[in-house]
């Protein structure tokens, strides 16, 4: 979506997504395996400025009462921050807050690629109204 077209539908009613799914390498959490993937969701506040919304998820190595490893789960991370341009929000934050979902999913993967696949699906799967 060009960006005077993405502005053009940016809107105080709802969100919508800006750029597309994005995969990273490198890390995000102490137990984090392999990459994480990201989207972000902007809408206009009242008073001119914008809140994004970015929603992480990556596979984490997970660990039994001993301590010992004993599979892979997805964490999701979503940062909400309030700022003056949504195209440049870390340089332009006013405020902003974190949410952490450990273990959100609870299937137990066993191997890191499964756990990373379904990460992958999950933010894959995001809608913008969601939110």
């Amino acid at each position: 979506m060009a960006t005077d077209t993405l502005t053009a539908s940016i809107n105080t009613e709802s969100y919508v997504e800006v750029g597309e799914l994005s995969e990273w390498n490198s890390t995000k959490s102490e137990n984090q395996e392999g990459n994480y993937f990201d989207r972000r969701f902007v809408k206009a506040l009242e008073d001119g400025t914008f809140r994004v919304i970015t929603v992480s998820a990556f596979a984490v190595q997970t660990f039994d009462l001993n301590e010992e490893a004993d599979g892979y789960d997805i964490e999701v991370q979503t940062e909400i921050l309030d700022c003056t341009d949504y195209e440049e929000p870390g340089e332009t934050e006013i405020n902003s807050d974190y949410e952490y979902t450990n273990s959100a999913f609870d299937f137990g993967f066993e191997d890191q690629e499964a756990a990373t696949n379904a990460a992958r699906n999950y933010i894959r799967n995001l809608e913008a109204d969601r939110f």
